[in-house]
């Protein structure tokens, strides 16, 4: 008998926890703190936490958010946004990352910066993290929510 997986995917925009529609609307649905905690609690067996402002803004997920989660929660925590150095990744981590997951180096193929990561820390602690959008015509095409625009 296989085993259950069950990883929760928490995407944060201006500090809060949001639900997105097709990448137009976001929705607030609470803090990250207690919204983590409660995932850990119900059996999640992995968290990955995305700011999806974070590479837009040039700028790294709250420290101080990671350090009170990887003490409070015990499970692995996969964190991404912002992620564009080996330096960057680095924070990550000695905040108490278990993995990053990358979107931006890879789209705007850094695979230079990619494999730095992976040499310094494992190939197993990145995740690639892509997203994709179903247009009208019912195919799926690769999303860049920075640029807002698919690719084929």
């Amino acid at each position: 008998r296989l085993a259950r997986f069950s990883c929760s995917v928490i995407l944060i925009k201006n500090g809060w926890v949001v639900q997105s529609t097709s990448f137009k609307t976001y929705k607030n649905i609470g803090h990250p703190i207690p919204t983590i905690k409660r995932l850990s609690d119900f059996g999640s067996d992995e968290i990955i936490i995305l700011d999806i402002d974070a590479s837009i803004n040039n700028c790294l997920i709250n420290t101080d958010l990671i350090k009170f989660l990887s003490k409070n929660v015990s499970i692995p925590l996969t964190i991404g946004g912002g992620v564009n150095s080996l330096q960057s990744a680095e924070v990550y981590f000695k905040n108490g990352a278990d993995k990053i997951s990358i979107n931006s180096l890879f789209l705007d193929a850094q695979y230079s910066i990619i494999n730095s990561i992976s040499e310094e820390y494992g190939s197993q602690s990145i995740v690639l993290s892509l997203d994709f959008i179903q247009i009208e015509d019912r195919n799926y095409y690769l999303y860049d929510y920075r640029k807002k625009e698919k690719s084929n």
